[in-house]
């Protein structure tokens, strides 16, 4: 598992064993959301395995934010839902490596 712990945000996650990045978790504390600072972090992510799969479920940790949102900001970064595995409080979502 790697790991990025910052006094603004905290990001994990897994390397399977066929290369596919499973982002765990990422959250901004509180005193710096509204910043940008979740788009810089899930940028320098997305460019760190720019050249491997990433999955990740979109699945809101707290009553701010709403699946749709979520989706929306995942969606930015390239990721694409599962249509297969979608429910009404979480969705798969998938970025295929860039070449």
């Amino acid at each position: 598992m790697g790991q990025i712990k910052t006094k603004k945000y905290e990001i994990e996650w897994t390397v399977e064993e066929d290369g596919i990045v499973i982002l765990d978790s990422m959250f901004v504390h509180d005193q710096y959301k509204g910043k940008g600072i979740a788009t810089k972090m899930m940028q320098r992510f997305v460019d760190r395995f720019s050249h491997r799969d990433i999955e990740l479920v979109a699945n809101p940790l707290d009553d701010d934010t709403d699946l749709e949102r979520l989706v929306n900001f995942y969606e930015r970064f390239g990721f694409e839902e599962d249509a297969d595995q979608c429910s009404e409080s979480m969705t798969l979502m998938t970025r295929t490596a860039s070449c």
